[in-house]
């Protein structure tokens, strides 16, 4: 920076430093009085509105006075009386009528000069103008159907009369008054409660004109201006400066109206400043409305006339200023230049500074505290010379440390990429394993339950059947377990909520454990504090899984001793105590035992486990809204507590259980079903479950032979597996869609995966529902129902028709059927093949009805021992 810019730029933040303060204060100063200037001349506006309002309303009030005086005199009453009966008995013209009309004249004469009004009328109920002062043309005329019916005075005669009210009209042009704007008061008369006419004062414009033009207090641009609306118009009633002849002529649409003479039409009272005229001029403005007069008035004053002494006050403050900020400037130039000099000197020796000359001086001059500035700067650069030198060796320390920790983490993010790789094949790999493991198991179990429902099984077989079954199903909970643990370390487990029994699921576990610890000599314990729910909300496989796993553990580190389980309410959270008098846990690893495959000493020293039921605990608890602590001490035992919410619920709706599907119901059409399926077991499978039930199946081993005999075969349903060879189930689903027909068949899918998760993608690719390996009979014949809306028989409603078959014939005689008809019948019975008994029998229900519907009932009961020896002895006795 060199000694120029120094200086413009002291120079620069002196003045912004002393002229800014002068300026604002300036400012502040006009709008302070900017705003008191427009207060003051708003409210003078505000008076001058008042006034008038009031000088109008007086007025008024007055007249008001006076016709109510007149209506309730009893001349008023008599002469209306004696003049509407000459009316009608000798006309407006006779000499009666004269006479008796010029005595009237006296005394109505005083009233209009007291009152200085123009006409006084006198009106009969009938419409007739019984009497008038000024005796124009309207005198001796009827006003409902003369020549002036159409007049405003005539209409308020009219309502007064139908009303019984005072009332005005509005200021217009009365033709028989040369059409000069006339208003008239008009009240009715009444005569022992009766209305006998109306008496009307008429006053013109003139005796309110000069309210209108008093501009006292206005200025010479100021006025006063009044209105009234006239339909979907406004007329202008008084003059008006800047329209010539304005007074009841100028009419404008009200759209078109000045904002202030609105609001004032509309009935409000206010003043704004600087707002626009009926001749777009700025103004200051105050208006009212005149309900006597129905009128709207505005008082206003040119803005330029009201606000000239804050012009000229601005002005004044301009100049002011100006002569204030060049006397600071040339201030501003000394004092900067004073200063400049030693600041230049101390940049220079700063310049070379940074060019590593540390031996450098700076010359001490100008004010003191420049010349203390001068003396710190040689300080400094003493000091920094002396700095550098170690500076230099720390620096290279540093850069060191720097490259070391780059390395570090290079390292760490090459282990993390390592990690999340790792992680994703494990993910593969058990999708891969779960699918390999699962279709084993859905022959397995599939074909047991196919042959439980065989009668001919003896009890033996039935038994050994049911350890198949029990088997496959303990290995199928196995590979869910290990799933599980899968899905907690990808983030993927979710909480299921639902009713279940407390007590029952308490009771299950403590079973089991109850078995661990008496054949290892323990003494199992449960307490249940309180009155526990039976019935609550919650996930009960978790929370079972959770008190196995810590009642597991204690069992298995107790040597001796007891294992206890604690149950206790408190609210809507229950509250579970495990404690053992095993070994205990060392306090140092307290604070690790709840990590991913960490073992104690002890628990590693027994090889059993793999450090993953406590993380899995902890992780349950956590996913349903609770705690777990744990305290110990080493060969007193341990204590694991956790509390979770499970609120109370009231108990479920038991429901029976599914009874067995033994066919489709009459009257259905033949149901065409496509299995595609990659596994011959698996195939063979689901075709003899759906085939002994009466639908029509075929079966293919990949996609693309499922898309090829949808065209040619044009199936119902589809069972697709998602995982098989040259197509796998997302294409064919998706082919099989893009083609004719494709939107109408439905496709559930058969799948192996891993996590429920997959669910989403089998529907996007054009699934319409999902059934998972191994395959369940009742939950495949019901996904089939509920997308095609089928109707079954079951073993329950058929069993009671063996009732059916008469029992008082003895043995059904089979001997009127030919030899071949028996033998091959009696094949199809020992293959169980129920297809060629049924198509055996429809050629045999024309001739032969009674036989066919007994060997119907026993195949449809699963009695091929029956049938097969009823053929070949050629007759048999039902069981």
């Amino acid at each position: 920076m060199n000694g120029g810019r120094i200086h413009a730029w002291l120079l620069a933040a002196f003045l912004l430093l002393a002229l800014a303060p002068l300026l604002g204060g300036g400012w502040y100063f006009l709008h302070i009085y900017e705003n008191a200037l427009r207060e003051t001349v708003a409210n003078n506006l505000v008076q001058i509105t008042n006034k008038k309002y009031d000088q109008i309303d007086r007025f008024f009030q007055e007249r008001y006075n006076d016709i109510t005086l007149l209506a309730n005199r009893t001349s008023v009453q008599n002469a209306i009386l004696e003049l509407s009966q000459l009316w009608q008995a000798q006309g407006p013209h006779s000499p009666s009528y004269q006479r008796l009309s010029e005595s009237l004249d006296k005394s109505m004469l005083s009233f209009l000069e007291s009152g200085d009004y123009y006409d006084l009328l006198l009106i009969d109920k009938g419409g007739n103008v019984l009497y008038s002062v000024a005796r124009e043309a309207d005198f001796a005329t009827n006003l409902f159907s003369g020549p002036y019916r159409d007049t405003h005075f005539a209409e308020d005669v009219e309502t007064a009369l139908n009303l019984l009210q005072t009332g005005q009209t509005i200021f217009a042009p009365y033709a028989p008054s040369q059409d000069k704007e006339a208003s008239f008061l008009i009240s009715p008369v009444l005569h022992d409660g009766k209305p006998i006419g109306v008496v009307a004062l008429q006053f013109n414009w003139d005796r309110l004109a000069s309210v209108a033009t008093d501009r006292t207090g206005l200025g010479t641009s100021g006025e006063t201006v009044l209105a009234q609306k006239d339909g979907d118009f406004v007329l202008y009633t008084s003059p008006l400066q800047h329209i010539e002849n304005a007074a009841f002529r100028y009419r404008i649409p009200f759209a078109e109206v000045a904002v202030p003479m609105k609001h004032a039409l509309s009935g409000q009272s206010g003043y704004s400043v600087m707002i626009a005229d009926y001749a777009r001029q700025s103004t200051v403005s105050a208006w009212r409305y005149l309900p006597a007069l129905r009128w709207g008035m505005v008082v206003k004053i040119d803005t330029d006339e009201a606000l000239a002494p804050l012009r000229r006050m601005q002005q004044l403050t301009v100049a002011v200023l100006f002569v204030l900020t060049c006397a600071i400037s040339l201030l501003a130039i000394y004092f900067s230049r004073i200063m400049t000099k030693p600041l230049i000197n101390l940049i220079a020796a700063t310049q070379q500074m940074t060019r590593k000359n540390f031996n450098i001086k700076a010359t001490p001059t100008g004010p003191r505290e420049l010349r203390e500035l001068a003396a710190a700067f040689n300080q400094m650069s003493a000091r920094l010379a002396e700095l550098y030198t170690g500076l230099e060796i720390k620096v290279r320390e540093r850069d060191n440390e720097i490259l070391a920790r780059k390395q570090a983490e290079a390292a760490l993010i090459e282990a993390r990429d390592a990690a999340e790789a790792a992680n994703r094949a494990k993910s593969v790999f058990l999708a891969n394993m779960s699918h390999e493991l699962r279709t084993p198991l859905n022959a397995i179990l599939g074909f047991a339950q196919i042959l439980r429902r065989d009668p001919s099984l003896t009890d033996e077989q039935h038994s050994k059947l049911e350890t198949i079954n029990r088997s496959g199903s303990h290995l199928l909970a196995l590979i869910n377990d290990v799933l599980e643990i899968s899905r907690i370390e990808a983030g993927r487990t979710e909480v299921q909520n639902e009713v279940f029994s407390l007590t029952e699921m308490l009771t299950s576990a403590e079973d089991m454990i109850r078995l661990r610890a008496e054949s290892k000599g323990l003494h199992f314990a449960s307490l249940r504090d309180g009155e526990l729910p039976r019935y609550v909300v919650g996930d009960a496989h978790h929370l079972r899984q959770i008190l196995l796993n810590l009642l597991s553990n204690a069992v298995k580190y107790t040597a001796q001793g007891s294992v206890r389980l604690h149950v206790q309410a408190e609210g809507d959270n229950i509250r579970f105590e495990v404690s053992d008098t095993g070994a205990g846990i060392a306090e140092a690893d307290l604070p690790r035992i709840f990590q991913a495959f960490y073992q104690t000493e002890k628990g590693a020293a027994q090889g059993e486990g793999t450090g993953l039921g406590l993380t899995i605990s902890r992780e349950f608890v956590r996913l349903m809204g609770g705690t777990i602590d744990v305290s110990s001490e080493p060969g007193k035992g341990s204590t694991f507590v956790f509390t979770v919410p499970l609120p109370e619920a009231e108990a479920p709706a038991l429901s029976a259980p599914p009874s067995q599907v033994i066919g489709l119901a009459p009257d259905q059409p033949t149901v065409r079903v496509l299995v595609a399926e990659d596994n011959n077991d698996n195939r063979e499978l689901i075709r003899l479950l759906l085939s002994n039930i009466g639908f029509e199946v075929k079966t293919v081993e990949n996609g693309q032979q499922a898309v090829d005999c949808f065209q040619t075969w044009r199936p119902w349903f589809i069972w697709m597996d998602m995982r098989m060879p040259v197509m796998n189930g997302y294409e064919a689903t998706k082919a099989i869609r893009a083609l004719p027909g494709g939107n109408k068949v439905k496709i559930a899918a058969l799948t192996a995966s891993a996590f429920r998760e997959d669910k989403d993608g089998i529907l996007a690719a054009g699934c319409d529902d999902m059934l998972a390996k191994p395959v369940d009979e009742q939950k495949l014949l019901k996904v089939m129902g509920d997308q095609l809306g089928l109707r079954y028989r079951y073993a329950d409603e058929v069993s009671g028709n063996a009732s059916e078959l008469p029992r008082s014939n003895g043995a059904l005689d089979l001997s009127t059927l030919s030899p071949e008809l028996r033998a091959e019948l009696a094949e199809a019975a020992e293959l169980l093949d129920a297809e060629k008994i049924k198509a055996i029998l429809a050629h045999l229900q024309p001739e032969h009805p009674e036989i066919a519907k007994a060997i119907r009932i026993w195949t449809e009961v699963y009695r091929f021992d029956l049938v097969a020896k009823l053929c070949r002895n050629g007759q048999a006795q039902p069981e």
